[in-house]
């Protein structure tokens, strides 16, 4: 079951990183690492390593599966205007 979000403005680098995943997402398959590392280390401008750490607290929230293959998204971004 995925979970919705409601981001009306995101702010902070949760929000924001939520939305640039969403971005690169190719519904029904998993995003590879690559796409997420230049996604969010050029956008946050943090190391891979620390961009894996983000990926695992969003995983152990629920809003996506891990796998060495990359990350499924379990969540719909909702946009109130």
């Amino acid at each position: 079951m995925q979970k919705q979000i409601v981001l009306n403005k995101p702010r902070g680098p949760t929000g924001k990183g939520l939305i640039w995943l969403k971005e690169i997402e190719v519904p029904g398959r998993w995003i590879s690492w690559s796409n997420i590392y230049l996604k969010l280390c050029r956008n946050w401008s943090i190391s891979k390593p620390e961009v894996r750490e983000v990926i695992i607290i969003f995983s152990e929230i629920g809003l996506l599966e891990v796998s060495p293959a990359g990350v499924k998204l379990n969540y719909v971004v909702i946009k109130n205007d």
